[in-house]
């Protein structure tokens, strides 16, 4: 199950080679960490919240034989130790919530080895002028109150102010938009073509409701009301890890949604 944005190296691209494609490879159900360590041999760890992600990655690691490289238990990112050279934290972003984004930072920083590298990619809302009041559409409010309840998107400038002001070095950002706006197509037309199985699945009501969800969000992609960004940063200013990755420890930050 891949429930993050694709990457689609060619627009005519299928779904899942798009998928494929992409830097995460999924990440919350285990396949982001069991990539790593199958094609570039480092250590993994992933951390989750969900009872059913860690079922489905402890099930995913033993069909790979990959036990001595990848582990993966249910902790709060908080409660977190140990160093790692690399860390990854894809559609997490979203649900710590504004105030706590300053605590975020500094908890991955103390996490990573100086020179090492962070990944964070969230979906992101555009800057509003100075002075103006949030508000949000009917749409915003009915996605918070049946489908994300908790989240909290903010710009990306605060973002990249935010890993400054921990002392990370900002790399490299890239916007995603175009690529959500197709995924979130695509899934909704293989959803609507699976109709009657969906609704067996889990019922009408929330057949209905996902599938309004993935329209909606497409054609905000689309427009540009919402936006989505992936930001590399580096610890402090020395050089950053070497390519060559075997023997790195490798750190998934991955959340139930």
């Amino acid at each position: 199950m891949l429930y993050s944005c694709a990457y689609f190296t060619e627009w005519h691209n299928d779904i899942d080679r798009a998928q494929h494609d992409k830097l995460d490879i999924g990440c919350g159900w285990g396949a982001l960490i069991c990539h790593a360590a199958k094609n570039y041999g480092v250590s993994a760890r992933g951390v989750t919240l969900s009872q059913e992600q860690y079922d489905r990655t402890q099930t995913r690691i033993k069909e790979m034989g990959l036990e001595d490289l990848v582990t993966v238990e249910i902790r709060d990112y908080n409660h977190l130790d140990g160093t790692y050279d690399k860390i990854s934290s894809i559609g997490m972003y979203e649900h710590i919530g504004l105030a706590n984004i300053p605590g975020y930072m500094q908890k991955v920083k103390h996490l990573l080895a100086p020179g090492g590298l962070f990944h964070n990619r969230a979906i992101a809302r555009r800057t509003r002028e100075k002075g103006r009041r949030l508000r949000f559409r009917a749409e915003h409010k009915a996605i918070l109150k049946y489908i994300f309840p908790g989240t909290a998107l903010t710009d990306i400038s605060h973002t990249q102010q935010a890993m400054e002001q921990a002392g990370f070095e900002v790399r490299d950002v890239e916007g995603w938009r175009e690529h959500y706006a197709l995924t979130c197509r695509i899934w909704c037309e293989r959803l609507y073509a699976r109709e009657d199985e969906a609704i067996v699945l889990v019922g009408e009501p929330n057949y209905r409701m996902w599938v309004a969800y993935l329209a909606g969000v497409s054609l905000s992609f689309t427009r540009g009301s919402i936006l989505i960004y992936q930001a590399l940063a580096s610890h402090g200013r020395e050089s950053v890890t070497a390519t060559n990755a075997g023997g790195l420890i490798y750190l998934a930050l991955i959340v139930a949604l």
